[in-house]
C-alpha cells in the first residue's frame, strides 16, 4: 500500500490531528499530512480527522478504510 493512498483526497480538503497533549492542530493540506506521514512523524494511533466536522479516528483505521476501497 502506498502511504499516499492512506491520506488521499483532493487538495481543498483539510486534515486535522490531535497532538500528544490532546490539542487539535490544523487545518493542513493533504499533501502536507502525507509528507509528514512519509517522514514517519505520525504513529498509527495518532488521531486524525478529515474536515472540520469529522470524527477523529486513529490513523490505522484510515489505513484499513483505504485498503478496503482499493
Amino acid at each position: 500500500m502506498s502511504k499516499q493512498n492512506v491520506m488521499r483526497g483532493n487538495g481543498d480538503c483539510k486534515w486535522y490531528y490531535k497532538d500528544p497533549s490532546g490539542l487539535i492542530r490544523g487545518p493542513f493540506s493533504q499533501q502536507q499530512m502525507a509528507q509528514w506521514y512519509d517522514f514517519g512523524y505520525f504513529s498509527d494511533d495518532l488521531e486524525i480527522a478529515f474536515g472540520e466536522n469529522s470524527m477523529f479516528l486513529p490513523l490505522h483505521q484510515y489505513k484499513e478504510i483505504s485498503l478496503k476501497q482499493n
